[in-house]
């Protein structure tokens, strides 16, 4: 029996081995795509402490944006993609807000912690 693929994005982080603490560099770049569509985006990630609110545990969270334009487009095509208007509509899951093409990382609430 086919089974049919179901399309997956992809995302690609690398570590940035120059980061030093306290410094303005981003903990993490790389890049991504969403399922279906071969554009790739590049985003930079820098660290933040959060309070969970539930535990009051101290958390580490990874934010940052996302390239509007195919980082493997040609220059023209990325010009001509940088100056169109931008959608800047936000989003809303739950009590969370994401601006256009903003990425946020947070530890995984819903994994167990078996090995």
């Amino acid at each position: 029996m086919d089974q049919l693929k179901q399309p997956t994005g992809k995302f690609i982080a690398f570590f940035n081995r120059d980061k030093q603490p306290g410094d303005n560099r981003p903990a993490f770049d790389g890049r991504l795509s969403t399922p279906g569509v071969d554009d790739e985006l590049r985003f930079a990630l820098w660290s933040h402490e959060y309070t969970d609110p539930k535990t009051g545990e101290v958390k580490v969270m990874f934010n940052g944006q996302t390239g509007a334009v195919d980082a493997k487009a040609s220059a023209l095509d990325q010009v001509a993609a940088i100056t169109k208007a931008a959608n800047n509509t936000d989003a809303t899951i739950g009590n969370l807000t994401l601006a256009a093409r903003q990425v946020v990382l947070f530890p995984n609430g819903f994994k167990s912690d078996a090995p």
